[in-house]
């Protein structure tokens, strides 16, 4: 991912526990953090180019979600 261009990630229907989504860069340092939230949408921009990892992490959490990762 390019500095300056931004990425969308959403997600819906969380009915119970958490859910936790989670950006991380190269160096693996956790760069931006996803609201818990029901039909959330969100954007991220990066302050360099590089890699980046997405991490979702479900605790006692009950719904269904759709996580979407695409440059806006």
């Amino acid at each position: 991912m390019k500095r300056e261009e931004s990425s969308e990630y959403a997600y819906s229907d969380v009915k119970g526990g958490e859910l936790d989504i989670e950006v991380y860069n190269s160096d693996w340092e956790k760069v931006f953090t996803v609201d818990n939230g029901n039909e959330l949408m969100t954007y991220f921009t990066p302050e360099k180019d590089g890699a980046y990892t997405v991490r979702a992490e479900l605790t006692d959490f009950t719904g269904s979600f759709d996580l979407t990762v695409y440059k806006t």
